[in-house]
């Protein structure tokens, strides 16, 4: 079921659709020279903030140097920096492939790399529609309660846990596609501090605008997953704070330059545990420094490993859940049993519910959705609910405490999944006992 796109309340949509004159006859060329004036043209000249233009690079320079220097030698310019560090996104007048290879050769430059996209799983795997990786949005007086008794609470022994910890004291920022800042039960959690690096503004709402910025024929697919991912946060620690940290536009896409910039502003805001429930197929220099920054604060990043295509023989842990100083984590379904569509393999930690879960949804709603994002977000709360008890422990002793108390679900699942799940399926209640 496709959820309709209703453009809100929160800003002006950047670009309409355009229709095209009804005229009785007109020849095949005129009406493709029309077709590229009225669709294409206008979405290059008003590319969103958040998408990655073909010309951006990213660079870190080595400490004492000057990107005013560095600009004038090259022919680049600045277009933003991350606070407090010497990475630039920087903007050029030859392909981003071509400016790196020459930057790298340069003597004031750490590190060079396109400003490549990022995705959100169930946005990318969106078309395919398989295992509910949609969102279905529901109503009625008894969401309230279905949300806080499906099988997940059940499985993971959240209620008993519960009794011991609520991850008070705690603030876990989930850097996605914002958040649904009035959502009855988010509003009363949300953190002063908050940042929409895709708009460049103090309002990080999860919202449609009505336009297919990633060019897939689906409009909109992914609003309402930073929402959803909040919901379940604040279902499994329900003291815990949420911060918003909007990186991804509405069709669940954005740059690594964002989400680098995003770890670092939540580190810097104090938050205790990062979620990212996002992937790319490649590495990223400054993704990866986000992430080192992130665990050398004693802070925990907890990642969602992906969601493979079902045409896909192997199901490779994307990053940055790769990386050793994030938590990945797979999904697994109500039976224990690894979600057809979830990534695994060595670099995973934990497994955790991923399949028919239940949260919040934009616009004050409520839905159904599936994929390893939700996975994360149930490691995250779990995260929240240790480090509260715990406001001592190092990051790497809370996640350490969590992979102790995963249930072993090997024996469950086919040869070829065991020892490439984690520690297991998370289990809340041994965690905090």
């Amino acid at each position: 079921m496709r959820v309709k796109a209703i453009l809100p309340k929160k800003q002006e949509v950047r670009r309409g659709t355009r229709r095209l004159p009804d005229v009785p006859f007109i020849s095949s060329l005129v009406l493709a020279c029309l077709l590229v004036f009225f669709f294409i043209s206008p979405a290059l000249a008003d590319k969103p903030a958040g998408m990655p233009a073909d010309s951006e690079v990213v660079v870190k320079l080595r400490d004492g140097e000057s990107i005013e220097k560095l600009n004038a030698r090259f022919g680049t310019s600045t277009v933003r920096r991350i606070s407090g560090t010497s990475i630039y996104l920087l903007s050029t007048d030859v392909s981003a492939a071509q400016m790196v290879e020459t930057l790298k050769g340069d003597r004031s430059v750490v590190q060079a790399e396109e400003n490549a996209t990022i995705k959100s799983p169930e946005a990318q795997q969106f078309s395919l529609a398989f295992d509910g990786q949609y969102a279905q949005a529901t109503s009625g007086d008894d969401a309230p309660a279905l949300y806080k008794g499906q099988w997940a609470v059940a499985r993971t022994r959240l209620a008993q846990a519960q009794t011991l910890a609520t991850g008070r004291g705690t603030t876990v920022a989930i850097l996605d596609t914002g958040v649904d800042l009035a959502h009855p039960a988010l509003a009363g959690r949300l953190t002063a501090a908050r940042w929409d690096f895709v708009d460049g503004d103090g309002d990080p709402s999860d919202l449609p605008n009505g336009v297919d910025d990633d060019g897939d024929g689906y409009v909109d697919e992914a609003t309402g997953h930073g929402t959803f991912l909040a919901g379940i946060v604040a279902l499994v620690a329900p003291e815990a704070a949420l911060m918003p940290v909007r990186i991804l536009d509405s069709d669940g896409t954005g740059t690594v330059f964002n989400l680098a910039a995003g770890i670092r502003y939540a580190v810097d805001h104090g938050a205790d545990v990062v979620n990212v429930s996002l992937g790319m197929n490649r590495s990223s220099h400054v993704v990866e420094d986000g992430v080192d920054y992130a665990h050398a604060k004693n802070l925990t990043l907890v990642a969602s490993g992906g969601n493979r295509s079902p045409k896909e023989r192997s199901g490779s842990v994307l990053y940055p859940a790769r990386y050793a100083n994030a938590v990945a984590v797979a999904a697994t379904d109500s039976d224990d049993l690894k979600a057809s569509y979830s990534n695994w393999g060595k670099e995973t930690d934990l497994s955790a519910p991923g399949s028919g879960i239940y949260s919040t949804y934009w616009n004050g709603g409520y839905a159904w959705w599936s994929g390893t994002s939700m996975s994360a977000a149930f490691v995250s709360g779990g995260v929240a609910l240790v480090k509260g008890l715990h406001p001592d422990w190092t990051g790497d002793a809370v996640v350490s405490r969590l992979t102790h108390a995963a249930v072993n679900i090997d024996q469950l699942n086919y040869t070829q999944y065991r020892g490439k799940l984690g520690a297991g399926r998370i289990d809340f209640y041994a965690a905090v006992r």
